[in-house]
């Protein structure tokens, strides 16, 4: 298994946004339209899907250790260990039938620290299976689906902290997942108490990822075992 550091990927794909702008935590530093984590982010909008007119994106979890599993990405696989934040990026048309096609091209989006992997094929399976470790909380998610993902029209390309996404669709819309390597800008505005690492205020957060996992979550006890 592999840690992937850095990629220049384009990717397959197809999607749609919401439309909602507020502060969300400090992981997502720049993009078109920063979000809240939505209510649903299942693909129709009357089931109560989040939808828009363009590029939307907002933090999912924050400062989440990978289980021994590791976590599988258009690249390959983050191995078990590390320490991600996580991220979508969607753009969503309200339900219709017929429908016209949506685009949204050279939207680029910058993060906190580095992009270490994408999850973007077609039916989203890659999503669907890592939401229960890394879905924002309280947030209703999709089952893998038909053009879930991306498809050949649609790419995207990272370099270091910024991803650059097209996005052509029309119904369903495009989901992609952007995981990136955890950082202690993760845990302000927060983003500590979506970890699921117990953390008991955001000075701990910073601090077990300043030590590398030396200071244990909720105890600060040092620890070589991290």
């Amino acid at each position: 298994m592999r840690l992937l550091r850095s990629l220049a990927i384009t990717a397959l794909g197809s999607g749609l946004l919401l439309t909602l702008t507020q502060t969300a935590h400090a992981s997502l530093t720049a993009g078109p339209d920063i979000i809240p984590a939505p209510a649903s982010v299942v693909i129709s909008s009357g089931a109560g899907g989040a939808s828009n007119t363009h590029q939307q994106a907002f933090n999912e979890r924050q400062v989440v250790l990978v289980p021994a599993a590791g976590l599988t990405v258009d690249a390959g696989i983050v191995p078990a260990g590390t320490v991600v934040s996580s991220h979508m990026i969607f753009l969503n048309q309200l339900d219709c039938a017929p429908c016209s096609s949506l685009d949204d091209v050279g939207e680029v989006w910058s993060f906190s620290g580095p992009i270490i992997g994408v999850m973007s094929d077609r039916n989203g399976s890659h999503e669907a299976a890592s939401t229960p470790l890394l879905g924002a909380p309280g947030t209703i998610y999709q089952a893998p689906a038909a053009d879930r993902g991306l498809e050949p029209n649609d790419s995207y390309t990272v370099a270091g902290n910024t991803i650059t996404v097209n996005m052509h669709v029309t119904q369903p819309g495009d989901w992609i997942r952007v995981v990136t390597q955890a950082v202690a800008d993760d845990c302000k505005k927060g983003g500590w108490q979506s970890s699921p690492l117990g953390f008991k205020n955001q000075g701990d957060c910073v601090s077990y990822l300043q030590t590398h996992g030396q200071n244990e979550p909720g105890q600060n006890i040092p620890t070589s075992t991290q």
